[in-house]
């Protein structure tokens, strides 16, 4: 739950300067967080079809 409160701050500096390029950090940053999110959602989604299907899942280590 810490990273909403940081992400908060970055679209607040992101909605200042709009127009600057050099917020590519910014929008990569947020692009890496919608592909955790992405990666999340279709582990869970393999996991509930998994048990479904009985097909064995891989998950990474500690995950």
């Amino acid at each position: 739950m810490e990273d909403q409160g940081g992400s908060a701050e970055k679209q607040e500096s992101h909605s200042n300067g709009e127009e600057e390029e050099e917020n590519g950090t910014f929008y990569f940053g947020l692009t890496m967080q919608m592909i955790e999110k992405q990666i999340k959602l279709m582990i869970e989604l393999q996991q509930s079809l998994g048990s479904r299907v009985k097909v064995p899942v891989q998950l990474p280590p500690g995950g």
